[in-house]
C-alpha cells in the first residue's frame, strides 16, 4: 500500500485578539481593500460589500460610543463582533484558496492583509539546573522517560573526578537540593537509568548560590 504524504497546512491568522476597536476597524478595511481585485480571490464568501457594509455600521457605533453617551457601548460591541464573525468567515475562505495552492500559500495568504501562523517548534527539553525559591537551594530537572531513574550528582570541583557526590536517586524527575552554601559556585549533571541500563552523564551545569 502506498502512503499518503500528508500535504503541509497553511494556517491564516487576523491577530485581532489585541487590537483596540480603531485598530480592528483599519485592518479589515485593509483587508477589502487588498482582497478588492485580487486574483487568487475571484469570489470572496462572505462578500467585500458585506465586511464593507458591516465597517461602516461598526465605525458608525464607534462615533455614537466616542461620544460617551449612556447606552452607546454596547451596540458598539455588537457591532464590532459582527464584524469579527465575517472576517472569521473570510479568514477561511482566504485559508482553503491558499491551501489549494500549497506552494503559494503563504503569498496567498499575505496578499489578503492576513498572516500565517508560523508553526509550532518543540525544543526538546534537557538537563536544567536553576536557582531554587528558596535561600541555598537549586532546581534540578531533566527529560522526562517511562520507568526511569534519575541519578543527580553535585560538586564544588568538577575537575576532580572523586568530588562527585550522589544527592538524589529517585523515580522523580525533578528534584530540589536545599542546604547549599551561599556564595558558592556548585556544579551538576544526572544520568537516567532506564530498563537497568544508564545513560552516559550529562553535560556538567553550574548554579551560582548567591
Amino acid at each position: 500500500m502506498t502512503a499518503i504524504k500528508k500535504v503541509p497546512k497553511h494556517v491564516a491568522v487576523l491577530d485581532l485578539s489585541r487590537l483596540t476597536v480603531p485598530q480592528i476597524l483599519l485592518k479589515a478595511t485593509s483587508i477589502v481593500e487588498k482582497m478588492t481585485g485580487n486574483a487568487h480571490f475571484p469570489t470572496p464568501v462572505p462578500t467585500l460589500a458585506s465586511i464593507s457594509a458591516a465597517i461602516t455600521l461598526a465605525s458608525n457605533a464607534l462615533a455614537l460610543a466616542q461620544t460617551k453617551a449612556k447606552g452607546t457601548s454596547s451596540p458598539m460591541h455588537a457591532a464590532v463582533k459582527t464584524l469579527v464573525g465575517l472576517l472569521k468567515q473570510l479568514l477561511a475562505y482566504v485559508e482553503a484558496i491558499a491551501n489549494s495552492d500549497e506552494p503559494n500559500g503563504i503569498a496567498i495568504i499575505e496578499s489578503a492583509g492576513m498572516s500565517v501562523r508560523k508553526p509550532a517548534t518543540r525544543k526538546p527539553k534537557v538537563f536544567t539546573a536553576v536557582t531554587g525559591p528558596t535561600p541555598g537551594s537549586v532546581l534540578l530537572n531533566t527529560k522526562a522517560q517511562p520507568r526511569s531513574v534519575y541519578i543527580y550528582q553535585m560538586t564544588t570541583d568538577p575537575t576532580t573526578l572523586t568530588s562527585w557526590v550522589t544527592i538524589s536517586t529517585s523515580q522523580v524527575v525533578k528534584y530540589l537540593k536545599t542546604g547549599l552554601t551561599s556564595n558558592t559556585k556548585y556544579y551538576f549533571r544526572v544520568a537516567v537509568v532506564t530498563k537497568s541500563v544508564e545513560a552516559p552523564w550529562s553535560p556538567v551545569l553550574s548554579v551560582f548560590v548567591p
